[in-house]
């Protein structure tokens, strides 16, 4: 079966990339770059979404949009141009994107497929620790984040604070209620890494939000 995977060049959309390699046939990725805040999509720069596909070495098909009100518009036209039997979503938890992605592929005339939906966030992000993906937290926005949580490697010790942070104040481990974001910089199946250049971390104490800006993205042989 061919497919398209909804790609944000977050944690969860490229385990689920990975995961689709060994099930479909993965034809394109779509990344979805809103000029505005986006309850279906993480914010992503143009630069960066061209050094994923680089890095994945799939084609790349990028949506353009003004705002909510075009997102699922705009998603529904593209798969319409792509010869695809179904797309594939990073989706973990939220039943508001759930519908609105199965509103997508009526609307298309294809399946909306989910491989990590309803996982223990926990033991998925363990795995996708231990499977050798390597990501960064690039945004935080809940009680308990420090400044350095941000722009560091995820490693099994940041999978532990943010089981912490869940049992003492609520944070959804996996980030499904906007917690977090993240950025893979590199995974077993990617033919390059993606280096971030020129990185500044901006973090506010008393809001306990942040994000990481980032200047140059670029990709290297691994």
């Amino acid at each position: 079966m061919k497919v398209a995977v909804l790609a944000s060049g977050g944690k969860d959309s490229t385990f689920s990339l990975w995961i689709s390699q060994q099930q479909y046939e993965v034809t394109s990725l779509i990344t979805v770059l809103s000029e505005e805040d986006s309850m279906l999509y993480q914010h992503q720069s143009e630069q960066f979404a061209f050094a994923y596909a680089e890095a994945t070495g799939f084609p790349l098909k990028i949506v353009r949009c003004l705002g909510p009100e075009e997102e699922i518009i705009s998603l529904i036209s593209i798969l319409k141009t792509l010869e695809v039997e179904g797309f594939v979503i990073g989706g973990l938890l939220s039943e508001y994107q759930r519908t609105k992605f199965n509103i997508v592929g009526i609307e298309a005339g294809i399946p909306c497929y989910a491989p990590l939906w309803r996982k223990d966030q926990r033991m998925l992000l363990t795995e996708i620790v231990n499977h050798g993906f390597e990501f960064i937290l690039c945004k935080v926005a809940a009680y308990g984040f420090k400044k350095a949580d941000l722009a560091k490697k995820v490693d099994m010790a940041m999978v532990q604070r943010l089981a912490e942070l869940a049992q003492k104040n609520g944070v959804s481990v996996g980030g499904e209620g906007g917690e977090y974001e993240s950025l893979v910089t590199d995974a077993p199946f990617f033919t390059k890494r993606i280096v971030l250049e020129g990185i500044e971390v901006v973090f506010d104490n008393i809001r306990s939000t942040g994000k990481v800006i980032v200047r140059n993205v670029r990709t290297e042989k691994k």
